[in-house]
């Protein structure tokens, strides 16, 4: 008996799809194995991804620089229409300006008790953590300094400006009874006191050789700040000076733009 080999059996097509290519069909099991393939491919492309991309700080540790909010402190016999001349180009040049009205200022209160009021004026009208940078005319220079120093301006304060403010006294403040007034007198105590060391904020003032309220001159200079010179025909007019707003603005400006790049460094 001789030993026969299967038959393969060929396999022919019908003529009219005798050149047609041949399409196997896949069981589900196929298709669901495909399926979960394309699945792994595609995770592992999002994954290679998300790594390769720059990972951002978490939001609750972002803080934003923001800019100073600028408080206007008027002096004696006056409130905060006074600081209008000076509040108008401030705000031109796109600084927020706070400008309270302390009353009453005709020298019955002391200097700390109109840094008190200025500093419940900041608590109403601004929020906590709003940065400031102080800028106060002839009596309201002291103030602004007392609160610095003594009413909780510190933490939030980067700069102080004092406009023809009589540091080291007036001789005008003699022919005044009140107790604020007594304050600044010449060699007062309490002058004395307040300047036995500087605030932990930057200080310039300015004065003008003209005034005559600030008596004598010299009175403005402080030896731990800057200070500046700028003529003004009086002791009001120096608000009005353009020179004053410029260089204001200027300093305002780096002052902000120094803290912001410390923030952005750390």
């Amino acid at each position: 008996m001789f030993f026969q080999a299967p038959v393969r059996e060929r396999l022919s097509y019908p003529r009219h799809v005798a050149h047609s290519p041949v399409v196997f069909s896949t069981t589900p099991y196929h298709q669901t194995m495909k399926r979960l393939q394309l699945l792994l491919l595609l995770a592992v492309a999002v994954f290679a991804l998300a790594s390769c991309s720059p990972q951002s700080p978490p939001a609750s540790t972002v803080t934003p620089p923001r800019p100073s909010t600028l408080v206007l402190v008027h002096g004696m016999f006056a409130d905060g229409d006074q600081m209008e001349a000076l509040r108008r180009p401030l705000s031109a040049a796109g600084y927020r300006c706070h400008v309270p009205t302390l009353s009453p200022a005709q020298g019955e209160l002391t200097i700390p008790e109109l840094a008190r009021l200025l500093a419940l004026s900041i608590e109403t009208d601004l929020p906590a953590d709003e940065p400031l940078q102080l800028i106060g005319h002839s009596m309201g220079g002291l103030v602004a300094l007392e609160y610095v120093k003594h009413h909780g301006g510190a933490a939030r304060t980067r700069a102080l400006y004092t406009l023809a403010t009589p540091h080291q006294g007036t001789s005008w403040a003699l022919l005044h009874p009140g107790p604020g007034a007594a304050q600044m007198r010449p060699n007062a105590r309490y002058l004395t006191e307040l300047h036995a060391s500087p605030p932990p904020c930057p200080v310039t003032t300015y004065r003008s050789s003209h005034d005559f309220i600030i008596l004598p001159n010299s009175s403005s200079i402080l030896p731990f700040a800057t200070n500046k010179l700028i003529e003004s025909p009086d002791h009001n007019s120096l608000l009005r000076i353009t020179t004053l707003h410029e260089d204001l603005s200027g300093r305002v400006k780096a002052i902000d733009q120094e803290v912001m790049a410390r923030q952005f460094l750390r």
